[in-house]
Parts: structure tokens; sequence; C-alpha cells
């Protein structure tokens, strides 16, 4: 379903139809830990983005992106910095302006909240 929905995203507004291979997923894989390292597919895209291989990098929901502040922070930064365009399909953003990155701030802390509690609880 996800993806589903950033291939509608990229056809309807961008006008550009996806092929399978420019798709990078990551399956069972945490968006908690604060380094790519631990993000094999998440820094497979964005180091793709850098080699200047694609204009924007769109994910279904903020949160996939990451659940550590300092680590989306970093990357959307990174990102900015190179021109590349972030865009998350379900919550209607793109880090093109201050204000939306303000946004994108809030959201992953509430989202690093809500999974440093789960974890705490866990224990």
């Amino acid at each position: 379903m996800q993806v589903h929905k950033i291939e509608e995203y990229c056809l309807q507004p961008l006008d550009t139809e996806l092929p399978k291979s420019v798709i990078f997923r990551e399956e069972r894989v945490s968006g908690r830990p604060g380094t790519l390292k631990k993000r094999p597919g998440l820094s497979a895209a964005i180091d793709a983005c850098l080699a200047g291989c694609y204009t924007h990098l769109v994910v279904h929901k903020l949160d996939r992106l990451g659940r550590n502040a300092g680590l989306v922070s970093t990357v959307v930064e990174q990102l900015d910095q190179h021109g590349i365009v972030f865009v998350s399909v379900q919550d209607r953003v793109d880090a093109s302006t201050a204000a939306v990155r303000l946004y994108i701030a809030s959201f992953i802390a509430i989202a690093q909240c809500y999974s440093d509690n789960l974890s705490e609880l866990a224990q």
C-alpha cells in the first residue's frame, strides 16, 4: 500500500512513472536507529539522490524516514543542501520551506517520544 501511494503521488503531481528499480524498501527495519548504518535502504536512497540520480526523495509517511529526530534532521538538511526535495505523501509535506521543516522536526520529535515510550514499556 505504501509503495502504491508513492507511485500515485509521483504519477499525479510529478508526472513521473516510477520503475520498480528506483523504489528502495526496508522491511522489518526499525526507524529508531540514529545512524544510517542500520538503515541500508534509506542510506542507498540518499546516496543515489546525492549522486544526482534523483531530484526527490519521496516517502509514504514522515515516520518512515525515521523515528529519530537527529537522523531525520540530518537527512532533511543534507538533501536540502543538495537541492533534493523531500516529500512525505501521506503528510502532504515537502521540506522546501522553513515552516514545513519546523513541522517535520516537531512531528519526528513526537514519533521518537512515542517509540521511546513503547521501548520503556517493553522492558
